[in-house]
């Protein structure tokens, strides 16, 4: 709770910084669940 909270003030705080933060840290999900799927098919 307090993460989403603190998470919320930055963002209305600065927009333009917290999108590119949060698009950033989303494709950088992306890419390791698609790598792990990947390594976990292979093993």
């Amino acid at each position: 709770m307090n993460r989403s909270s603190n998470y919320s003030t930055s963002y209305k705080k600065n927009k333009t910084s917290g999108f590119r933060k949060f698009s950033q840290n989303h494709k950088g999900r992306k890419i390791l669940k698609r790598r792990r799927k990947k390594g976990r098919k292979i093993l």
